[in-house]
């Protein structure tokens, strides 16, 4: 009987002790989920952060560009209504083209294909 009864309590004892490893593991399962959400939130944010660089980093590559130039993604400055008047009022304007000219010369790259002089 003895025997029997120290089986039982070892088998209460290793129960207990189960039951509170399983609870530790259900707390550092939600712990870990806890860090693989912050890890996708940091990871989403990272690649918003890379965008964002990538277009500050072609804005940067615009500015730089004379104006009226055509960039890779051949998206044009728009011309401000000021400088429309004033390239009117000037006639050639500061580039010795017309208006016309100068969007022909920037369509087909600009710099890389200069129009020749007429």
């Amino acid at each position: 009987a003895d025997a029997m009864e120290a089986l039982a309590s070892r088998l209460a004892d290793a129960t207990a002790l189960a039951t509170a490893r399983e609870r530790q593991l259900e707390v550092m399962s939600g712990v870990l989920a806890i860090h693989r959400d912050e890890c996708a939130g940091k990871d989403a944010e990272l690649c918003a952060l890379r965008d964002e660089n990538a277009s500050l980093r072609e804005l940067v590559e615009r500015l730089g560009e004379p104006p009226g130039s055509v960039v890779r993604s051949r998206v044009r400055f728009p011309r401000s209504p000021e400088r429309k008047n004033a390239v009117a009022a000037v006639g050639s304007g500061a580039t010795g083209m017309t208006e016309t000219e100068e969007e022909n010369w920037a369509a087909r790259g600009g710099f890389a294909t200069p129009e020749p002089a007429r």
